[in-house]
């Protein structure tokens, strides 16, 4: 049941081929469904708004990066630990930005909080 379980909380994961991997598990705890499709980035309407955004907030920040060790304690945790991350183009399938430039800036977020 502990696999079940854990299974439950991978809900996603992305392979380097940038594959999603979606687990599931029926009530019982029987059986796991796998099903890998590929990792789709947002619209480009989403792009553009995240984008947008988050330059607004780099300005008022006056483009504040962070430190190297900081940029590529939070680029690991991207490639490493992130279900979003695509390793074909290094890129967040979640809100599309190119993580090598992303974690570079104070003001800029991971989009599901893990920095």
């Amino acid at each position: 049941m502990d696999d079940l379980e854990e299974l439950r909380k991978i809900r996603r994961r992305v392979s380097a081929s940038g594959e999603v991997t979606h687990l599931t598990g029926d009530a019982d705890g029987d059986k796991v469904y796998i099903r890998t499709v590929k990792a789709e980035l947002p619209s480009r309407f989403s792009m553009f708004k995240n984008i947008f955004n988050a330059m607004g907030i780099a300005v008022k920040t006056k483009f504040r990066s962070v430190g190297k060790k900081e940029q590529k304690r939070r680029h690991s945790i991207c490639k490493n630990e992130c279900q979003w991350y695509r390793a074909e183009d290094d890129r967040c399938s979640k809100c599309g930005c190119f993580t090598a430039f992303k974690t570079r800036l104070e003001a800029w977020h991971c989009p599901e909080g893990k920095w």
